[in-house]
């Protein structure tokens, strides 16, 4: 469903596979830390979760999954109220299918699916993952639902 072929090639730390990556995991950086009003444990600038989601896909586009996967967890921890919240829980399992985490990954879009209203783009994003989690499983009767 997700056309990215993952590369085996080591990266060392402060490295990137794709420097326009790279680049945009610094401006969401910079946004972050010059832009954050945590006052008392609250967050007053409305953009950060806007940030850490940019954090997020530039580090899962360029393969650092396991911190790409920080920061989506970070906007579901920090920011429940975020109208971006789906959009992080659906990048998140993303991320789960890509770290081979596919039952979990099932396991929280059902639970998306199910308990969420979504919009029209958040739906197909969803089902699409869900769809390729089972096809990863093997699942393929699962997958055809999913994609009907």
């Amino acid at each position: 469903v997700e056309r990215m072929e993952v590369l085996e090639e080591v990266t060392l730390p402060g490295e990137s596979k794709d420097e326009n990556f790279a680049r945009a995991e610094e401006k969401a950086v910079k946004a972050i830390q010059k832009h954050s009003m945590n006052i008392g444990g609250k967050e007053y600038n409305p953009q950060m979760d806007e940030a850490y989601l940019l954090l997020g896909k530039a580090r899962y586009f360029d393969q650092r999954f396991v911190p790409a996967i920080e920061a989506f967890n970070y906007i579901l921890y920090k920011y429940p109220a975020s109208n971006k919240i789906n959009q992080a829980k659906i990048w998140r399992e993303k991320t789960n299918i890509r770290l081979e985490n596919d039952e979990l990954a099932i396991k929280n879009l059902k639970r998306l699916l199910d308990q969420e209203e979504l919009s029209s783009q958040d739906l197909a994003d969803a089902t699409s993952m869900l769809a390729q989690a089972y096809i990863n499983t093997k699942s393929l009767d699962s997958a055809i639902t999913q994609l009907e």
